[in-house]
């Protein structure tokens, strides 16, 4: 989008920075768009600050509206799902440091994603062979989100007790978010090299057909170099003399007209006028 875009005092270029804002809100990831609240009084600063899961709700329902306007719709539901993923993390406190690991994953696994939906899709590239690519991994996050509702159901006592098990149930998620990613990069570095070898059979098309032309375009400046010798030679060629018969007398001296002989020639013409 050409507009900028205005969130809070952030003032936006593209629709694509807008998300990395909301997607680094809406799970709370330090870094160049984090939003840091206004100091206020002491005694108001617990009242005035909001938690992370209000980032999520907010972030999560400004970014709904934001993606309306986006060229692919659904984008929308997959950042959707990603969005309910990282609130869920926010929630499983029990394994804490397991779920900030998939908590980073599922980030940095959403930008990518919007990341390349930002550039326009390339002629070897349909519309749903993109939307393909993009509801597998929204298939893989539905999956993940379904397992972080599992250990949310669980009772405090069955959190400590099957701590372990809980934990390897994050790091199997993990897993297959990153195969998703590395299948979703393979497949973008295959579309990449593929496009690169049709380049290449142009570019030797057109080296092809221009060693046929050369030959040509030599035959036709010989051509016209011989034409042109002529007008190029040291010494001028002589003109064919014009008919003497036809031309005589207009290149000589022209004969003087007699005054006297003139002068009743000319009172004649004046008599008939009046």
């Amino acid at each position: 989008m050409g507009s900028r875009v205005i969130v809070g005092s952030l003032r936006l270029h593209s629709l694509q920075e807008l998300l990395y804002v909301l997607l680094a809100r809406s799970c709370g990831m330090p870094g160049r768009f984090a939003w840091r609240s206004r100091r206020g009084p002491s005694g108001m600063r617990g009242l005035v600050t909001p938690s992370t899961a209000m980032y999520a709700i907010e972030g999560g329902k400004t970014l709904a509206e934001a993606l309306e306007n986006v060229s692919l719709p659904f984008v929308s539901s997959f950042v959707s799902v990603g969005i309910k993923v990282l609130e869920a993390c926010q929630e499983a406190s029990a394994i804490e440091e397991n779920v900030e690991n998939l908590q980073q994953r599922v980030y940095n696994v959403m930008l990518v994603l919007v990341n390349s939906t930002a550039s326009p899709i390339a002629n070897d590239e349909t519309y749903h062979e993109r939307r393909g690519r993009i509801e597998k991994f929204q298939y893989v996050l539905a999956g993940i989100l379904t397992d972080l509702w599992k250990i949310k159901r669980q009772r405090k006592w069955l959190l400590v007790f099957f701590r372990d098990l809980n934990r390897d149930r994050i790091d199997r998620c993990v897993g297959r978010l990153a195969i998703a990613l590395e299948n979703f990069q393979i497949a973008s570095q295959l579309r990449v090299e593929t496009s690169q070898l049709r380049v290449e059979d142009i570019l030797a098309k057109m080296r092809a057909e221009h060693s046929t032309f050369r030959p040509q375009l030599d035959r036709i400046e010989d051509g016209l170099r011989q034409f042109t010798q002529p007008l190029n030679a040291p010494h001028a060629r002589k003109d064919t003399p014009s008919p003497h018969h036809i031309f005589y007398g207009r290149d000589g001296p022209k004969p003087l007209l007699r005054v006297d002989a003139a002068i009743p020639y000319v009172l004649d013409r004046e008599a008939l006028h009046l």
